[in-house]
């Protein structure tokens, strides 16, 4: 993999690449680019998931999946989730 001139190998061998990375660059960098990914992991016997939709709403992002909405503010570290109904802030910050 290179990344800015420089070239970083894998430190070991997990499979086939790019199995083990994904690498997003925007199509046109400016002063602030945002990226945002909806992994949805389910076990073997899921059949289908929800498409997930995403939105610019005001200061952030809105993904919905199903029933459920969760915001992703960008003027600061927050947003919250909604689940059945009841919405739930982020923390604001991580204490050790």
């Amino acid at each position: 993999y290179r990344y800015g001139g420089r070239s970083y190998p894998p430190d070991i061998e997990v499979g086939e690449a790019p199995a083990c990375r994904v690498e997003v660059s925007p199509g046109e960098p400016s002063a602030t680019d945002y990226f945002l990914h909806v992994l949805t992991a389910t076990d073997s016997t899921t059949a289908s998931v929800p498409e997930a939709t995403a939105e610019v709403a005001d200061k952030g992002f809105l993904v919905t999946l199903g029933s459920t909405k969760i915001f992703f503010a960008t003027k600061n570290v927050g947003g919250w989730i909604m689940l059945a109904g009841k919405r739930s802030p982020f923390a604001g910050s991580i204490v050790q």
